[in-house]
């Protein structure tokens, strides 16, 4: 499936690189939506999901009654703002648990802007701090995009390959967090009762063309995680 087939998605991709390009600046307004319209001859609905993709990639954030502005964010921010990050600054080490192909189910091509008929790799890390378990993680990843994974990249910087050896840049995150108990097996993993409350993180990465690259779900013990995080009001 082609990733840019429809005219949101076009657009979405023209005001991004307007923005990497620095046409708009960081806390620049962009153009009011019915002045979007007239230029890129849409919509407002196709404008609104355009704007949506960048909101949810990290570009542009929405002030009420007022408009949407460019993200005062360095590139850096973008590429590096890892989970590992939030461990209170500890040295973290990575299991790998499982490391399969498997067809994308449903759910996971859409999150992806895969076909259903496309493979994914289907990865399972446990993260440990002094050898003690304090998260678990499933992630997807397309093969088609992100070709020859290897366990050794898996246990290391899965980013850093990407960038290095495939020349792909992640540059926005995408995440959602909530409370969660551990599953039986999730709790084996993490040596924690049924009932131990968790942090479940929910995130989708975007490359800098805005093609999204790893889908993951996250369980991390709570007493193990820092959250920090600046609102624009």
């Amino acid at each position: 499936m082609d990733i840019a087939n429809t005219k949101y998605e076009l657009i979405a991709n023209d005001l991004r690189r307007k923005i990497q390009e620095k046409s708009y600046e960081p806390n620049e307004q962009l153009p009011f939506e019915k002045d979007l319209c007239k230029a890129y001859n849409a919509s407002r609905i196709t404008i609104r999901k355009a704007m949506d993709i960048l909101v949810n990639e990290g570009y542009i954030y929405k002030r009420r009654g007022s408009g949407s502005y460019v993200k005062d964010i360095e590139p850096k921010e973008f590429t590096h703002s890892t989970l590992l990050e939030n461990f209170n600054g500890r040295e973290i080490t990575t299991e790998v648990i499982d490391f399969t192909v498997i067809k994308s189910p449903d759910d996971i091509a859409q999150k992806l802007k895969l076909s259903s008929s496309e493979f994914v790799y289907d990865i399972y890390r446990l993260r440990k701090k002094n050898d003690q378990p304090i998260a678990i993680e499933r992630s997807f990843m397309p093969i088609q995009l992100i070709q020859g994974m290897r366990l050794d990249v898996l246990a290391d910087s899965v980013y850093t390959f990407m960038e290095e050896e495939l020349s792909l840049t992640p540059k926005s995150i995408h995440r959602s967090i909530r409370a969660s108990r551990p599953s039986k097996l999730e709790g084996k993993w993490l040596q924690v009762d049924w009932n131990y409350p968790l942090l479940e993180i929910e995130q989708t990465v975007f490359l800098d063309n805005g093609r999204p690259c790893e889908y993951s779900l996250t369980k991390i013990k709570t007493d193990e995680y820092e959250f920090k995080t600046v609102n624009i009001i």
